[in-house]
């Protein structure tokens, strides 16, 4: 049965940063607030934590799961290049709820990946999160906390009853406040793909989408 960390995500003491950070290091996983909705966290270059991951929601192995970094250059040791059209994106809404999909680099372990040997990243702008990959320094797995194909709950208390058994931590920052998810686009291409509506509009990335 999973342990429960009370924090106050936006102003996280030291002392909850450190055991967060510790459960990560260690190869553990654990329900987390981000910026947009709770994740799935784990180390995402760990391949047995990754595995859980995929288990714990019932996923698709031949999907790929997104990952929260902290700097350009952590984004930049995952992936095989950032393009231009992308550096345009990263400028404008890093940090912030827009995860990007890169063509991954051949070190990442092939069960973050998936099949499509992309990798989708994100830079959130949250204090919580940040302090994570600060202690960490390496990338945190943060799919969402849901059953794949089911709707996530916007109830902590729904949610810590769907994964308490099959994960190691649950961070509890209180419900969910928007239960807007980010917002996706590929830029794997010569010209970056809209693939998913979130917190960001289409209509506010439109313009640099060409």
């Amino acid at each position: 049965m999973a342990r429960v960390l009370k924090i106050d995500a936006l102003s996280p003491d030291s002392d909850a940063i450190c055991t967060v950070a510790h459960e990560i290091i260690h190869g553990r996983v654990i329900v987390y607030p981000t910026d947009t909705i709770y994740g799935i966290g784990a180390d995402a270059c760990n391949s047995n934590a990754v595995e859980r991951v995929f288990r714990a929601k019932k996923r698709d192995p031949a999907r790929p799961i997104l990952v929260l970094v902290n700097s350009l250059d952590m984004a930049a040791r995952l992936v095989e290049s950032i393009p231009e059209t992308a550096k345009t994106l990263i400028d404008k809404f890093w940090p912030g709820p827009l995860t990007l999909v890169f063509k991954a680099s051949a070190s990442l372990p092939q069960g973050l990946t998936g099949a499509s040997r992309t990798i989708g990243i994100r830079y959130p702008r949250h204090p919580f999160c940040s302090e994570i990959l600060k202690m960490c320094n390496r990338p945190i797995t943060s799919t969402s906390a849901n059953i794949s194909g089911e709707d996530q709950s916007r109830s902590l208390r729904g949610i810590a009853e769907t994964f308490e058994s099959v994960v190691d931590l649950i961070v509890d920052a209180g419900d969910v406040q928007s239960g807007l998810p980010s917002t996706i686009v590929d830029v794997t291409g010569t010209t970056p793909r809209f693939i998913r509506a979130g917190a960001l509009s289409e209509a506010r990335l439109r313009p640099y989408l060409s």
